[in-house]
């Protein structure tokens, strides 16, 4: 969506309660793991292709299960399936989010930027009009 600015606020209160609300989310999901790199390496990206063959072979154990060996709980791995597909839907949700922030974020660094470069070149000016105090304000700005 195109924007001329972003000219909106957030009160601190705000920021409680959605911080307060993104615990509880975290907390809702006590079962939520944190792989090192080397073992998201190891397991693979997620993909479509692998999700069809996981349907696929679910659906012939189901529909065979005379031939399911004693070690294969049917009812945990429909239970886990079913997980995977909530968690999915919410990833979606989540990535939506986190993307709107981000996008967000990057469209206020570029405005914040764009209004302190106006000023910087304002006090320029300034020192060029010889105005007390302004030389110490621009070598301050200069150093970072």
């Amino acid at each position: 969506m195109p924007y001329e600015n972003i000219n909106a606020k957030l009160n601190d209160e705000t920021v409680i309660q959605i911080q307060k609300m993104l615990d509880e989310i975290q907390n809702q999901l006590p079962f939520l793991i944190n792989l090192t790199p080397d073992e998201r390496k190891q397991k693979g990206p997620y993909n479509r292709k692998r999700d069809l063959f996981n349907q696929k072979a679910f659906e012939i154990a189901r529909d065979n299960a005379n031939l399911l060996p004693s070690n294969i709980d049917l009812i945990a791995w429909q239970a886990d399936r079913k997980l995977l597909a909530q968690l999915n839907q919410l990833q979606k949700s989540i990535a939506q989010l986190h993307e709107g922030v981000g996008d967000t974020i990057i469209a206020l660094q570029t405005e914040v930027s764009k209004t302190s470069s106006l000023y910087f070149k304002l006090l320029k000016v300034m020192a060029k009009l010889n105005i007390p105090g302004i030389d110490a304000m621009l070598e301050s700005l200069r150093k970072k």
